[in-house]
């Protein structure tokens, strides 16, 4: 079995969520990418540290 933590090849990956309650922030799914994708590798710490400012979520 492979191990994706050893695996060198590397993800380009985008992701968007809002919250429920924040409908008027919501983006269909079908309009384009607004930016551009983050680059994942195994080496990066399995996250990136500036995802979500936390005064988003207040």
């Amino acid at each position: 079995m492979a191990s994706l933590y050893h695996d060198d090849d590397k993800v380009d990956a985008r992701v968007s969520f809002t919250l429920v309650d924040q409908v008027d922030k919501h983006t269909p799914m079908y309009i384009r990418a607004t930016n551009p994708a983050c680059r994942f590798k195994s080496n990066d710490a399995w996250g990136d540290d500036k995802f979500l400012r936390r005064d988003a979520l207040e």
